[in-house]
């Protein structure tokens, strides 16, 4: 039986149907005969007739099914219609030609039952990948493969719903085996509902076998939508080969011979959670996403869901009385403290800044009662940060630990005092025993965090023990002990104590020594819901067990050494960039959620955590390296205590003043929600009045009338009031009588300029009672647009007890707005309007102005026409306004004949019209504190740079020449020339609201810019950076006479030694300059620093102290700030610690090991009396006295780094 592909398959017959499909052969012989008489008729009437009817009539004659209507006439399937270029296969698997089709839906089953799969076929859901991906298994009985085509039961991935096809057909006499997956959607809901958009989808089908390397699978990537609801491949496999039983796809189940068929889904369309309430759905809220704060979102979402945390946060005292941003000086948690010296100074927009401790509360606060995702600007803004910081990546464990550190800096001196040390921190030992000899030396260091090695582990326990294994320190990398030489010993790291919160750090970035890069490590590496990690403290004496075992860790575990994993937090990415989201777990036994910005979703249990161990899922077929997700960071809380520090937040646990203020911002956040919802049903309007015009000032009065972006007071009205209505509206708001007032609209003109030009409601015999819609519809005002209103009020000059009325508004009267001129003053004035008949003469108006001005009616004015800001005219008084074109909402500026001999400045309208097109006001800045605006001048376009640079000077009173100005853009920051010509050059593309930067030169700038300039860090003999400064000096110039340019600046801070200038990258001093040394020859790749030194006596040397982790994926990348120690010959290792921490001023908490790095390798120097040069001696014997070698401080990097052209997590506050 044939069977068309281009027909939606039906559902099985079933017998005694009495419909018109199941009379077949009736109606084949009514549709026979339909179309013999359809091609009969034409030849009778003598024209040709079409002949594909009858060959269908003969087709269904036979006995063959028939189609239905809609698909009668669509061509049948062709090589050319094959879609192939989309169509992913592997190799290793046996499979035919891919031929990926597309199977139009031109039919569909009724909903009513009888287009419902066969009973006997089960459907089940094998594997949920992640929440917008998912595996089914499809058990189909082999007798129903040739007799029929089956449609599988419905079944939801992601938020769409899909079904899978299979029917048999017949290539050229070879039967194959045709498997799509399709929309389970109907045409119409495809068409009109939301769901019905394009769907991005990757997906594989598979005929599974006993083998499982003899699987038959394809896959494909598809764009479903109306015009497209199925796809797949109309040649996927041999009928005889599935259906064979010696081939292994036919098992035998409790429902006879059966063939297994799977469909993997991934829905690439978006998330499904992107449009749910996620707070009715979950109970919680996400927070939105700045630009690339996810790593900041998802550590948020991990703190928040530590209830004790919480808790610690919310009794930190801060002043907060409803909300309103905290100004008073007497707590510490509330000023805002000033960058230090050598840090970006921070915006001055900081007045509503809050303090750090006050942003988390609040933040935390909207976490637990608002509706909607939360955003983070607050609690950024309080960091220090500014918008581009939060587009800048970050690493989420390096931002973990700052923030700690911050937390527990601001809880000193309240009731919480310590706590975040309570619950992250614990002790570790660092042991060196000589294997020899009787030397061993250890010290004790404090962490917030373990990191443990992903590569070469395969899980969290292999981990711990690779991590506390004994290091053997032979060879070459033997330890130097005291009085005892280079010495062959074991190196132990011991864990002393674990916190009730243990945050694991899993290392997956490392870096390639082929390379010379970092590289993520994508390893599969496994962590578990609970982990016996007591096992590895060692206490009481007891050594920790480090030996592998197949055993169940968890058997036999004391309860105290059970931590519970309570967040899983998950990168997804390269090293060059990626996505944070989180997994958390809010109570014991509770589901898991993922946080993934502002979506929240619950999640099964394997997906936050075995789907995340890393490692090539071969299920999840669309995943490339740099895609596929792994955990990043492990945060486990002790089973014991969880139910102190992980526990139902209650009302009363959050202070009373606090939820307060939050649900007030809520209530407001719900008024705009509700407003933006409903401004489809109201008009929003802005409304001048003539008391407005008089406030303008005459630097603005050039403008038109009105900046409507200082117009404050709007209001919005329904749209369905009547016009009526809105009148009453208005005259109570503005106080003025509905008869005494008309209201303008204002309107954009060719020209450019702004007028109320438009009287509304003068159209209608009777306008209060028409609707404002329609009102506003006849002057061309568009549903969504903001209507800017002119309320024209009575003159000024009639007593309100005088019945007034407005002349007829027509095209008879013309509506002139009126501004006077005052040339001693050289000031412009709004004065009021005038209505008149266009046919008029202008001259009426000089008895009304004059009136105005209080001025005999009979003196003379001058009138002109204000054509735009920068276009003024004269205005003929012999004339009628008509024959000038003057119309509604045109300005009349009218002003006194000047006197002869005058000594005004702008002494006619247009002159002052110029004068004001050239004004503009710059505001200036100096340039090493650009936050601090200096003075704001009045300048003109055409000056030149001698002239601005003179009025600056003038302004600030400044002794230095004009000459000796330089000034930089507000923007770009890059100086301006010396041949810049007129100050609208020099200001083009630059807002006036960025202030323009200047700076005093010890020379004039013409003789500047024939220098080479530096920017030179200067800093003190303690290693700390002081300031910059930039030197100028000739091209032909040495490095000597830098040195000399510098020396009165280190006089001024009372250093008097020599002075060193050197060149410094990668926190490394990469070489020191010598004094002749040609400056036109320098070409520096990190930046300049200069610093006094003292002399080298002759037995010393003078060595590079670097400052490097060897715990961090790249041990050889230094931070810090790198200096050179005077070394003598008989100085041990305990002397230079000595020296060295004297130097630096460390405090005595402060620990480190000292090493000597030559390139990759690092020797490390006993803690006792071993003597530095008989090991550097050592080295140079093996390695060549040009051997080039440092000492290493090995420590973490626990302050703020000051690479210029390094990016690290900073809270400035």
């Amino acid at each position: 039986e044939w069977f068309p592909l281009c027909c939606w398959p039906r559902a099985p017959r079933k017998p005694k149907v009495r419909s018109i499909w199941g009379l077949r052969r009736h109606f084949s012989t009514i549709f026979f005969v339909a179309c013999l008489l359809t091609f009969l008729f034409p030849v009778v009437l003598g024209s040709p007739g079409p002949l594909y009817p009858f060959f269908f009539g003969f087709w269904f004659a036979l006995g063959s099914p028939p189609l239905p209507p809609s698909s009668l006439f669509l061509p049948s399937p062709s090589p050319s219609r094959r879609m192939t270029k989309n169509t992913n296969t592997q190799p290793g698997y046996t499979h035919h030609q891919t031929n990926a089709h597309t199977h139009s839906r031109t039919h569909r089953a009724p909903a009513d039952g009888s287009g419902e799969p066969p009973p006997s076929t089960v459907l089940e859901l094998h594997r949920q990948l992640d929440e917008t991906a998912a595996m089914y298994r499809w058990k189909v009985p082999t007798a129903l493969i040739r007799r029929e085509r089956l449609v599988s039961p419905p079944f939801t991935v992601g938020n769409f719903r899909w079904s899978l096809l299979v029917f048999e057909r017949d290539v050229q006499g070879v039967s194959y085996i045709s498997f799509y997956l399709a929309v389970a959607d109907t045409p119409d809901t495809l068409k009109t509902s939301a769901e019905g958009t394009i769907r991005e989808t990757h997906f594989m089908l598979k005929a599974t076998n006993a083998d499982s390397v003899k699987d038959e699978w394809k896959r494909c990537e598809h764009n479903f939508g109306p015009k497209e609801v199925d796809w797949g491949f109309n040649e996927f496999m041999r009928t005889d080969t599935l259906l064979a039983p010696d081939q292994g796809f036919v098992f035998n189940t409790d429902m006879g011979p059966c063939v297994i068929l799977e469909v993997t889904v991934k829905d690439n369309t978006g998330d499904s959670s992107s449009s749910q309430d996620s707070r009715k759905e979950t109970g919680f809220v996400g927070l939105r996403n700045q630009g690339a704060t996810c790593y900041l979102n998802s550590l948020l979402q991990t703190l928040y869901h530590l209830s004790r945390l919480r808790h610690c946060v919310f009794q930190i005292p801060t002043s907060v009385d409803g909300g309103v941003t905290p100004t008073s000086p007497g707590n510490p948690n509330l000023p805002v403290p000033v960058p230090p010296p050598g840090q970006p100074q921070r915006s001055p927009k900081q007045k509503d800044v809050l303090p750090i401790p006050l942003a988390l509360q609040r933040l935390f606060c909207q976490l637990q009662y608002s509706k909607e995702p939360v955003k983070t600007e607050e609690l950024t803004k309080s960091f220090g940060w500014t918008q581009m910081d939060s587009f800048t990546q970050h690493d989420i464990q390096e931002l973990n630990r700052v923030l700690c550190d911050n937390l527990e800096n601001k809880m000193k001196g309240t009731p919480v005092e310590g706590m975040i040390q309570k619950l992250f921190s614990f002790k570790v030992r660092n042991v060196i025993r000589c294997i020899n000899v009787e030397f061993e030396s250890s010290r004790e260091e404090e962490y917030y965090d373990i990191a443990l090695c992903v590569s070469g582990c395969a899980d969290i326990y292999e981990a711990f023990r690779k991590e506390l294994q004994k290091e053997m320190l032979d060879g070459d990398n033997r330890y130097a002990s005291t009085d005892h030489g280079l010495q062959d010993a074991e190196k132990l790291f011991q864990i002393l104590n674990l916190p009730p919160v243990l945050n694991i750090h899993l290392k997956r970035f490392e870096y390639d020594v082929e390379k010379g890069a970092l590289k993520k490590v994508v390893d599969e590496f496994r962590f578990y819901d609970e982990i016996n990690v007591g096992q590895f403290v060692a206490r009481d004496g007891r050594s920790p067990m480090l030996a592998p075992s197949t055993a169940d860790p968890l058997n036999g575990a004391q309860p105290d050494d059970i931590w519970k994993l309570h967040s899983v937090l998950v990168h997804c990415g390269s090293v060059h960039g990626g996505h944070y989201y989180a997994f958390c777990r809010p109570e014991r036994g509770a589901d898991w959620f993922k946080f993934d910005d502002d979506k929240v979703v619950r999640v099964q249990p394997q997906q936050a955590i075995t789907d995340n161990w890393g490692g090539k899922d071969k299920d999840k077929f669309w995943l490339t390296p740099h895609t596929i997700s792994c955990a990043y960071m492990l945060v486990y809380v002790k089973k014991t205590l969880w139910n102190e520090l992980v526990f139902p937040f209650e009302d009363h646990d959050v202070p009373e003043t606090l939820r307060a203020a939050c649900e007030r911002d809520l209530q407001e956040q719900e008024r705009v929600r509700k407003e933006k919802q409903e401004e489809h049903l109201y008009f929003f309007f802005r409304v001048a009045t003539e008391d407005r015009f008089r406030q303008y000032d005459e630097k603005q009065l050039h403008n038109d009338l009105l900046d409507f972006d200082l117009v404050d007071d709007g209001f919005r009205f329904s749209k369905r009031e009547t016009w009526g209505n809105f009148k009453l509206f208005v005259s109570k708001r503005y106080n003025v009588p509905v008869d005494r007032m008309r209201l303008w609209k204002w309107s954009k003109r060719n020209n450019r300029t702004y007028r109320p030009d438009t009287l509304l409601g003068c159209s209608r015999s009777n306008p209060d009672a028409a609707v404002l819609r329609d009102i506003l519809k006849e002057v061309q005002v568009h549903s969504q647009e903001k209507v800017d209103l002119f309320l024209q009020t009575s003159c000024p000059r009639v007593p309100d007890n005088v019945p007034f009325e407005f002349p007829p508004a027509s095209e008879d009267q013309v509506f002139i707005l009126l501004k006077y001129y005052d040339p001693r003053a050289a000031r412009l004035s709004y004065m009021g309007h005038f209505t008149c008949r266009p046919s008029a003469k202008c001259s009426v108006l000089l008895p009304f102005c004059n009136t105005l001005i209080d001025r005999p009616t009979d003196t003379q004015l001058l009138l002109y026409e204000e054509v735009r800001s920068t276009m003024v005219e004269r205005v003929d008084p012999n004339r009628s306004f008509r024959e000038q074109e003057l119309q509604h909402g045109d300005i009349i500026v009218f002003q006194l004949v000047p006197p002869e001999g005058n000594s005004y400045n702008y002494p006619y309208a247009p002159d002052i019209f110029k004068y004001i097109e050239k004004r503009v006001t710059v505001r200036f800045a100096p340039k090493d504190r650009p936050s601090e605006v200096a003075c704001s001048v009045e300048l003109m376009k055409d000056m030149d740079l001698i002239a601005v640079c003179t009025k600056l000077v003038e302004t600030l009173s400044l002794t230095t020449p004009p000459t000796n100005i330089r000034l930089s853009h507000s923007v770009t920051k890059l100086p301006i020339g010396s041949t810049a010509r007129y100050l609208k050059e020099m200001i083009a593309g630059s807002p006036l609201t960025e202030p323009m930067l200047y700076e005093v030169l010890p020379m004039p700038l013409t003789e500047y810019e024939t220098k080479r300039q530096f920017t030179v860090w200067l800093y003190n003999n303690k290693a700390q950076e002081l300031e910059s400064v930039v030197v100028a000096v000739d091209k032909t110039g040495t490095v000597k006479d830098c040195i000399r340019q510098l020396r009165p600046k280190f006089r001024a801070l009372n250093l008097s030694a020599e002075i060193c200038l050197m060149e410094v990258d990668g926190h490394e001093i990469r070489r020191t300059l010598s004094h002749g040394e040609l400056v036109s020859q320098l070409q520096p790749t990190g930046y300049l620093r200069a610093e006094p030194v003292e002399p080298v006596p002759e037995s010393c040397r003078a060595v590079q102290v670097v400052h490097f982790d060897s715990k961090t994926p790249a041990p050889h990348l230094f931070h810090g700030i790198p200096f050179y120690l005077i070394v003598r010959e008989g100085d041990t290792v305990n002397t230079i610690r000595t020296e060295i921490r004297t130097k630096l001023e460390m405090r005595k908490t402060e620990e480190f090991k000292l090493c000597v790095l030559m390139g990759t390798q690092n020797f490390p120097l006993a803690d006792g009396e071993a003597l530095l040069y008989s090991v550097v001696r050592s080295i140079e014997e093996k390695y060549g006295p040009g051997a080039q070698w440092k000492l290493g401080m090995n420590h973490r990097d626990t302050r703020k780094r000051t690479d210029k052209s390094q990016s690290a997590v900073v809270i400035y506050n």
